[in-house]
């Protein structure tokens, strides 16, 4: 009866007798069932795992890529000046300006510097920046939250802005005065020789960017407090670009135009390592749960290979009316494919659902005591489910090679003997 509807379905004789084995399955409950269905279950837990986990991991990286993009340049460059004259080769500066890939560029002075408020002394990085320039390659003038952007010499005071982490330190507040030292200072009052004066600076606001390395170590100054505090013969060029997804093809492009002793840098070399340590925790999360979509891809293994001998009858019949290895082989590999589908899809509704769940309710909530964010921020990339897709279901499959071979060189007369 099955054989003769099987033959008149339009439907491939080996998709018809996996779903035909499928459906018995269901229907009859013994170990090979639960065996499959634990299966089945472990594949779409498990996809819909690395999903989560490699939207996670997107979210985290694109919220901290948003937070240095506001305060780092696309592309910064490290040039020399002048070794006679100290001056800043203008001609760089012009060239990059009068390309049209290039929102905005503008001289960096940076350095290290002690500053002293009290009994409070610390080491900080001072940016030197042009005040009328800087909003344009930086976000700090928007990350101001106490005082404001003031950077200009007034009275014959300069005016910084310091980071809140750097604020603490020196317990400074804006108004407060503080005394601003150079590196060669202290080293020329070591020797004896010379009493250091110090420049005189008033604290004109504090900023917070949400990245601690910002926030604790970083000040903000004019490029005329930078030229008395260092000795530096070098400066940078930070460049802002329309389209940051064109900084690495830009990078090569000028790369030929810039001096043979300036470096080219853009945003993701300045932090590689904290994007390698990022990276490397996704490659070790994806490893683990991966794991667990093996041992679920090796049940499907035991489950087939345990149909196919309980099915050894079914398929000694079919081999006695005609049927060839390759139909026999097939149906297994149907049916192995047809579970992998299944657990994948699954699988996948399921991961895109908590995904897109956190996205617009936030269900797993962060502390804001301790976070930036009040949710786990989460990223969802269709390159990445592709992926996850194509291993899982090429796994399913390799799963099912070793049974459908085994059914397919299992001879007739023994397997009517064993029955």
């Amino acid at each position: 009866m099955f054989i003769h509807l099987a033959i008149n379905s339009s439907m491939p004789l080996s998709l018809r007798f996996a779903l035909r084995y499928m459906r018995t399955s269901r229907r009859s409950v013994n170990f090979i069932t639960i065996i499959s269905g634990i299966s089945l279950l472990g594949i779409a837990v498990g996809v819909a795992a690395l999903i989560c986990v490699m939207s996670i991991f997107n979210g985290f990286r694109d919220l901290l890529q948003s937070m240095l993009i506001g305060f780092d340049p696309h592309i910064r460059i490290t040039a020399i000046a002048d070794p006679k004259t100290h001056q800043i080769d203008t001609s760089l500066l012009t060239l990059l300006r009068s390309k049209p890939e290039v929102e905005a560029a503008s001289v960096i002075l940076q350095g290290r510097i002690i500053m002293i408020k009290g009994a409070n002394s610390q080491v900080f990085m001072l940016n030197s920046v042009n005040h009328t320039e800087i909003d344009q390659v930086s976000g700090v003038k928007a990350a101001v939250n106490f005082g404001v952007f003031d950077i200009s010499k007034k009275n014959n005071f300069y005016h910084v802005v310091l980071g809140t982490g750097v604020a603490d330190k020196l317990r400074a507040m804006p108004g407060d005065t503080l005394t601003l030292l150079s590196p060669i200072e202290i080293e020329q009052a070591a020797s004896g020789f010379y009493k250091p004066s110090g420049i005189t600076a008033i604290v004109s606001g504090i900023f917070q960017s949400n990245a601690k390395e910002y926030d604790q170590f970083y000040t903000y100054g004019s490029q005329e407090l930078g030229k008395k505090l260092f000795s530096s013969k070098s400066y940078f060029i930070d460049v802002r670009l329309h389209n940051l997804d064109k900084v690495q093809d830009f990078a090569k492009d000028i790369k030929a135009a810039v001096p043979a002793n300036a470096n080219i840098e853009t945003w993701f070399d300045l932090h590689k390592e904290l994007y390698g340590v990022m990276q490397f925790e996704r490659l070790v999360s994806f490893s683990i749960i991966s794991i667990i979509v093996l041992v679920a891809v090796f049940n499907i293994l035991a489950s087939l290979t345990m149909t196919v001998v309980q099915k050894r009858h079914d398929i000694a019949l079919l081999k006695a009316i005609g049927a060839t290895d390759k139909l026999v082989r097939n149906i297994f590999l149907t049916e192995g494919i047809l579970i992998g589908i299944i657990a994948v899809g699954g699988g996948v509704i399921l991961g895109l659902g908590l995904c897109y769940g956190q996205l617009q309710y936030g269900w797993f909530g962060l502390d804001r005591s301790k976070f930036i964010i009040s949710a786990i921020p989460v990223s969802i990339y269709s390159s990445d489910v592709v992926m996850v897709c194509i291993v899982a279901l090429l796994l399913c499959f390799g799963a099912t090679i070793y049974p459908a071979r085994r059914a397919a060189r299992m001879a007739i007369s023994q397997s009517l003997r064993e029955q």
